[in-house]
Parts: C-alpha cells; sequence; structure tokens
C-alpha cells in the first residue's frame, strides 16, 4: 500500500498506477524524469496504455498538462511520488532534504544573513551517496515553497538550489509525510470540517501568496478574494499550458512584454528566478486581485482557443472567466473592516471568502446570509432588546429601523430617498432569505443560482452589511 493510499485519497486504476510505478521507478534508477516514448513503449508491452493512463491520473499526480509527445517529459508531483508502491524510501530521501533546508534556513535567517539562502549538491555529498545527491534535486524542485529558482549540470551532477527562505519556515518540526502535507497545505492542527480549518486556509492562502513574492520588487499585498494556489495552478497547466517546465510559448523577453502589452502594468519578471512558468506563478500569486484579473484577462486575449493543449476548451475559457468576473467583484467584505466584531459573523464571512474562491458564488451564498443575519441579531441585542430566537433577517431588520436611534429620519440625510431605499431591503431580505433556502448549498437543493444571480445577492448581502456597519457604530 502506498503513502496516498493509506490517506484515503480516490483509488488509482490498475492502468493508472502501473503508469504512475514506471515513471517513479524511471526516476529512482536514473535521477531524471522520463519522455513519454520509453514510458508508452513499455505500457504496450504489458498490453496497456500509457496515454490513456496518465489521463486517469488525478491531477494533483502529475506535473505540466496532459499533452504528450514521444519527447515530452513525464513528471510527477510529490503526491505522484507517494502515490508509488514504491514511494516510500523515495519520500523518506526527501523528508531528510526537506530537514537539510530547514535547517539551513534557520542557520541562514537567525545568523543574520542577508541574500539569497543557497543549497548546493557538494553540500550533501558527506551524507548522502551521489545516487541521493542526484535525485534530491529533482525532489526539491516540485514544491515551490522551498524552491526560490535552480540550475543544474547533468554532465556532472552538480547543481544549486535557492532556497525560498519564507516558505521553508512552514517545515520546522516537519517529521512524517501526514505533516509534511498539513504544513504544505495549510491545514496543520485543524480539522478539516471544521470553522476554524476554513479559516486557516484563507490564512495560508494569504501566507502562499506573500512567500511566492519572496525576493522579488513587486510588493503588492494578495487582497482578500484573490485567486486561490489551485486556480493559478489549472490555468497554468490546463488553460495556457506547459511543456518542458515552459509556460505556453513564452520565451523571457514575450513574456516580460506581456504585462504591459496584454494587462496594463508594469511588471518585470526578471525580477524573479526561475522559468517562464515559475515566473509567471510567482507574480501572479504576489498581485491583489484587480491587477491579478488583469493578469487572466490578458491569458485570455493573449492564448485563444484553437491553439495550445487539448485541454484548452471553451468549457476552460469559461471557468477562466469566471474567475475574472470574481476577481473583479472584490472581496465578500474584509472581516477586519467591522466596527462590530462577532465571531460567528467573522467566520461566516471568511467562509464565504474560502467557498467563493474555491466553489464559487452559489456555495458562499449561505455565508453571506448568515453573516448578515448573525449581525442584524448582534445589532438589536446592542439595543438591549430580546428579539425571538427564529427572528427572521427581516424582522431583525425591521427592529432595527423602528428602534435604532441612527437610523431616526431625523438623523438620515436625504431621509425620504433613504427610507425608500431602507423600506425595499425588507423585500431584498426576504428575497435572500428564500434564494437561501431553495437555491444555495444550505439545503440540498437541486437547482443552484447561476453565477450571476448568486454574485447578485452576495454583493446586496454585502453593501446591506457595509452600510449598517458604518452607520451603528
Amino acid at each position: 500500500m502506498s503513502l496516498m493510499q493509506s490517506r484515503a485519497v480516490r483509488p488509482i486504476s490498475p492502468q493508472a498506477q502501473a503508469v504512475l510505478d514506471w515513471v517513479h521507478a524511471h526516476l529512482v534508477t536514473n535521477r531524471e524524469w522520463p519522455t513519454f516514448a520509453p514510458l508508452d513503449a513499455a505500457m504496450d508491452r504489458s498490453g496497456l496504455d500509457a496515454y490513456a493512463g496518465l489521463q486517469e491520473l488525478d491531477e494533483h499526480l502529475i506535473r505540466g498538462n496532459r499533452f504528450f509527445n514521444d519527447d515530452s517529459r513525464v513528471e510527477l508531483s510529490i503526491d505522484g511520488i507517494a502515490a508509488a508502491h514504491q514511494g516510500e524510501a523515495t519520500i523518506a530521501l526527501f523528508l531528510r532534504i526537506l530537514s537539510i533546508c530547514v535547517d539551513l534556513e534557520r542557520r541562514w535567517t537567525q545568523g543574520g544573513e542577508t541574500g539569497p539562502c543557497t543549497l548546493q549538491s557538494e553540500h550533501l555529498a558527506s551524507v548522502m551517496t551521489p545516487d541521493e545527491v542526484r535525485l534530491s534535486f529533482e525532489l526539491l524542485t516540485l514544491d515551490h515553497w522551498i524552491n526560490g529558482g535552480s540550475g543544474s549540470n547533468t554532465e556532472t551532477g552538480t547543481w544549486q538550489l535557492t532556497l525560498n527562505k519564507r516558505g521553508v519556515r512552514r517545515y520546522r518540526g516537519v517529521a512524517s509525510w501526514e505533516e509534511y502535507v498539513s504544513a504544505r497545505d495549510g491545514t496543520a492542527g485543524a480539522s478539516p470540517s471544521s470553522s476554524s480549518a476554513t479559516v486557516s486556509s484563507v490564512a495560508a492562502q494569504k501566507e502562499a501568496d506573500e512567500n511566492s513574492s519572496a525576493g522579488s520588487t513587486v510588493t503588492t499585498s494578495p487582497a482578500p478574494g484573490g485567486m486561490t494556489t489551485q486556480e493559478i495552478m489549472r490555468i497554468v497547466n490546463r488553460y495556457i499550458g506547459v511543456h518542458g517546465g515552459y509556460l505556453g510559448d513564452f520565451s523571457y523577453r514575450t513574456h516580460a512584454d506581456f504585462y504591459p502589452e496584454y494587462c496594463g502594468l508594469s511588471l518585470d519578471p526578471n525580477q524573479f528566478e526561475g522559468t517562464t512558468r515559475e515566473r509567471f506563478i510567482a507574480i501572479l500569486s504576489s498581485l491583489g486581485a484587480r491587477d491579478q484579473a488583469k493578469v487572466v484577462r490578458g491569458v485570455l486575449d493573449r492564448f485563444p482557443l484553437g491553439e495550445g493543449p487539448p485541454s484548452r476548451t471553451q468549457e476552460a475559457r469559461e471557468e477562466v472567466r469566471g474567475i475574472v468576473a470574481r476577481l473583479e467583484s472584490g472581496a465578500v467584505i474584509a472581516t477586519s473592516s467591522l466596527r462590530v466584531q462577532s465571531d460567528l459573523v467573522s467566520r461566516a464571512l471568511a467562509d464565504a471568502e474560502t467557498l467563493l474562491a474555491s466553489s464559487g458564488p452559489a456555495s458562499a451564498v449561505d455565508r453571506v446570509h448568515t453573516a448578515l443575519h448573525g449581525y442584524l441579531r448582534d445589532a438589536v441585542e446592542a439595543l438591549g432588546l430580546q428579539p425571538p430566537k427564529d427572528a427572521s433577517m427581516t424582522a431583525l431588520f425591521k427592529i432595527l429601523r423602528k428602534h435604532h436611534p441612527r437610523l431616526a429620519a431625523s438623523v438620515v440625510t436625504s431621509a425620504d430617498q433613504v427610507d425608500r431605499i431602507l423600506a425595499s431591503c425588507t423585500n431584498i431580505l426576504d428575497a435572500m432569505n428564500a434564494l437561501r433556502n431553495n437555491a444555495s448549498v444550505a439545503h440540498p437543493n437541486r437547482q443552484l443560482l447561476d453565477d450571476p444571480e448568486a454574485h447578485l445577492a452576495i454583493h446586496v448581502g454585502r453593501s446591506l452589511l457595509a452600510y449598517l456597519d458604518a452607520k451603528l457604530s
């Protein structure tokens, strides 16, 4: 049983498992990834279809896109290695070299060193065999939290790798595969089913975005509602496409021209190390939501349908457009900006941000509804009133309008017009209740809101919550 199988991931078909095991065995034996041609020949001799087996593998088990010609390199992810039947020994080596990287970064940082923190193959000669040293390079380049830029000489087997110092720190104390996965994915110490796990995933995503820009001159911080790592990698691997570690048909020059020409942004990829793929990921991860939207729009213009990998379909293009729409709509609401705070409201808003990014707006409607409902109840109770436990949002809003002194007509500018708007909000709240109950994931509804209508419900809830917080505080 492999490490990944012991973690109860979706079962791998026998054909896909055979492909995965062969690729892993080639890596261990030759200390480099195979091309597709020998894999195809080996599988054919066994009566298997290598290409079909690769398509059957879950996307997190393999790197790059799924379009292979004879000369294409076939690379597994670190999870793909863990899923191989003989992958446990390779993962043990990876954890050894990870510990070395962690110790090196800690000594470098706490010793007051500045500049790049670089690990070189000769540093490992006294603690590893030559084959292990070569294999270690291939393993380290699989994790973007570790790899801040690398280079190697295939003839001599020597290499050097610049550590992503801030990224490596998340692995301090990691000693097992399970601990590594938790630290990498930002789930350490959290239950996936708990609301605290959802909040921590938002923080982990922010940290990931910040770390991706380490060492560059791009200083913009990711805004709430920015892209998830999954969204970035789907655009890179499935829409643009990767070949030999390079992004689409970008050269270093055309990649540099892309940002001012297609995105209207003054960004210099040469401030980042690595291939065009690595630089693109680092840049996109470092930007705020609005600038991310400009880059993704640029991708749609620069990479049309009819070219690139087979996965660049109309469906994939619509998915990318959906990401642009979400980024341009902004965050649900920044929890830290609320003047009136409560655990319920903060958690609901954090959940909404995560669901909006990972599952789409229809999944976030219920959380926005919960945040607004909780906020209205808190505001009413702050007046010393005790509303019924089952009071709806509409009922709570009416109580608030009637009793809160800051909503009285005498203190509201343009009171008549504002009163008309607020009166209309009761109808809006009634409608949001119905949408939440009958067209969101709050219940097992067969028909969910389409994205534009779900965005409308989210924005209305966001606007009302922001207005009330500003007015009542």
